[in-house]
């Protein structure tokens, strides 16, 4: 009687011990973590962000291009630079994968992790300390990271739940935490150093943005033909 009632238990329960094997496996991977970036990883959509309804990721990428647009380092630091140079972080690198995303699915998965990437740098550039005799608004240097953190941790939240709805890849296996190359930062920097590591980075990750914009819209667009000429063949 017991081992007749066991399969009808077990397809019930198999699926739940799949999944906290599968929270444990990810929590060991990022155990390391501190607990916020442990939030990223394993629930992007973490209720301590400010997220009062659903935004369609697209929608919320245009809001993030424009917050990126509207910053004005400029105003923040005393003087302006002649000429930027540097390669904090490497763009290539980043842009690469999703340049070579033969599909859609494929692009928002390292797309994704890319923005994971940017998220992890942007902390630890925030937390840069600097040193300076002169009167700096640090408050205002950490509110530009703050907003733009905000705004892409909500991106990060809406490309997530589009890859679980639109290509059922499960957050679970996007939990590995990335392997950032942080060399270029250095472990304190004067007024000048910060200024021309900030530019660089908010000229890349704008720069970064635009074109994966340019590479997402072009493979949507070839999902739809592609699906179009399925329909047509089988009338």
């Amino acid at each position: 009687m017991t081992s007749d009632s066991t399969p009808g238990l077990a397809k019930g329960s198999r699926s739940q011990l799949l999944v906290a094997a599968i929270l444990v496996v990810a929590l060991r991977t990022v155990s390391s973590a501190p607990s916020s970036e442990l939030d990223l990883l394993l629930n992007p959509c973490y209720n301590h962000v400010v997220r009062h309804h659903r935004s369609p990721a697209d929608k919320q990428l245009n809001n993030l291009n424009q917050i990126l647009r509207t910053l004005n380092l400029t105003k923040l630091y005393p003087k302006s630079l002649k000429r930027v140079s540097g390669n904090c972080p490497k763009l290539n690198r980043m842009m690469q994968p999703l340049r070579k995303a033969s599909d859609l699915k494929t692009a928002h998965q390292r797309f994704y992790h890319s923005m994971i990437e940017f998220y992890f740098f942007l902390n630890q550039l925030r937390d840069l300390p600097i040193k300076t005799n002169v009167n700096f608004d640090f408050e205002k240097r950490r509110s530009f990271f703050d907003q733009t953190k905000n705004s892409l941790r909500l991106t990060i939240c809406e490309f997530n739940e589009t890859m679980m709805h639109d290509h059922g890849v499960a957050v679970q296996t996007l939990t590995k935490a990335p392997r950032l190359n942080t060399k270029c930062l250095p472990q304190t920097a004067d007024l000048s150093r910060a200024q021309m590591l900030d530019v660089q980075f908010f000229k890349k990750i704008r720069k970064f943005f635009k074109q994966s914009k340019v590479i997402l819209k072009m493979l949507k667009r070839k999902k739809k033909s592609r699906s179009k000429k399925r329909k047509t063949a089988t009338r």
